[in-house]
């Protein structure tokens, strides 16, 4: 337990260290905008809203190509008690350019509202995006779409627990899409590990690579998968929401197995986080959003023994606890920008990145509603990247276009 004295002396220690640490702009304002050029390093997110509402009472969103037709669509899943989705199509109009068109059921089931797209099985469309459905028994739903994003066919994928989280990535370095999850023992909370399937190079999966953290007075609720040590093979990285040593790593050993997780970084109350290559040198920085201080840090670990922090911000807003990170390049710079929500805030924070691990001071868009959930993603084909947000208390899905 990190007391109130730590904490204080954890955040004087991180600001003095982190000069370009500092508080948020009101609006994003780039006097490049609107010109109907984009340019590097554009950020113009004040473009038209588009509210959305579905027939369904929404739990969470997932934007990709699910029709192979290369434009953006996108998902709406709810529980209603079970997954019920709706999906929303990217087309191409004559004289309007690309909308969201009127939605249709993609077909999809499972147990969670909390789907993982990925391109693993397409059999029936090998250009589209498959999307993985936990199920309430230990295996997964993999559902492969035709070219009108219908997930007609579905395979099981066995597990040894109930899955908990699950990733898509590439394990083991040999260019092909993988499955890893993270389960649970149905009969005992404490008995936990980590579930690999590797993915065989032929739109299959071969069979259960398993990595126990049984023994480990440690209980994950949340995993990002990446190389964060520059040597080939992905990690698993895992948290333990709120407990001061709940940052670990599990470091990939080969052939889709890991080690034993060990403290990657001690913060006074880890909450979210999220991975992504911020320097540009092949490994991956991990942003941790931490409720302690309310404040957003880039952890980053190649070749040293133990993580340093490579860039931080604070949100303007003391309430503004983190309660989601995504990684994405928000203004066309070849840069990963942080995007942030905050518990029951209406505001989405963007933090563009330096380029080394740090981040410039970050710029709010402001909702009507509170946001729960974002995608970022070009939906109108327009080369630029719009905001989709979930204001699901009002039952819909707002889109905050670009602007360029």
């Amino acid at each position: 337990m990190i007391t109130a004295s730590q904490r204080r002396r954890w955040l004087l220690t991180l600001t003095v260290a982190l000069p370009l640490t500092g508080c948020a702009d009101e609006t994003v304002s780039i006097p490049t905008c609107d010109n109907g050029v984009l340019d590097e390093g554009e950020l113009c997110l004040r473009g038209a809203l588009r509210i959305i509402e579905p027939a369904l009472e929404p739990h969470a969103l997932r934007v990709a190509d699910f029709d192979g037709d290369l434009l953006e669509d996108l998902m709406i899943i709810g529980l209603a008690p079970t997954v019920t989705a709706e999906l929303w199509r990217g087309v191409e109009t004559r004289d309007r350019g690309v909308l969201l068109d009127a939605p249709l059921d993609p077909g999809v089931h499972g147990c969670s509202a909390h789907p993982v797209p990925g391109q693993l099985g397409a059999r029936l469309n090998a250009r589209a995006t498959d999307i993985l459905f936990a199920t309430c028994q230990p295996r997964l739903h993999l559902f492969a779409p035709d070219d009108e994003g219908r997930f007609g066919q579905v395979d099981d994928l066995p597990l040894t627990g109930l899955p908990r989280t699950t990733k898509v990535v590439d394990v083991d370095g040999d260019e092909r899409a993988d499955v890893v999850a993270l389960i649970r023992d149905p009969e005992d909370e404490a008995q936990q590990g980590l579930n690999v399937l590797l993915g065989d190079g032929a739109h299959g999966l071969m069979g259960t690579v398993e990595t126990s953290l049984a023994g480990a007075d440690f209980s994950p609720t949340n995993m990002e998968v990446a190389d964060v040590d520059g040597d080939g093979l992905a990690d698993a990285i895992l948290l333990e929401r709120g407990r001061a040593d709940g940052l670990r790593v599990a470091h990939g050993v080969g052939g889709g197995g890991f080690a034993r997780p060990e403290p990657l970084f001690t913060m006074p109350s880890p909450a979210v986080m999220a991975t992504g290559d911020l320097d540009g040198d092949g490994a991956a920085e991990v942003v941790v959003g931490d409720l302690g201080v309310n404040m957003i840090v880039a952890l980053t670990s190649r070749g040293v023994p133990t993580p340093t922090i490579a860039g931080a911000f604070i949100p303007s807003h003391p309430r503004d606890a983190p309660a989601y990170i995504t990684l994405a390049d928000v203004n066309n710079d070849d840069l990963l920008d942080a995007v942030m929500l905050a518990v029951d805030s209406p505001r989405v924070w963007i933090a563009e990145g330096l380029g080394d691990g740090g981040f410039f001071p970050p710029s709010i868009v402001e909702f009507d509603d509170v946001v729960h959930q974002v995608a970022l993603a070009d939906v109108n084909a327009d080369g630029a990247i719009d905001l989709v947000a979930g204001t699901f208390d009002s039952g819909t899905v707002t889109v905050r276009l670009a602007s360029p």
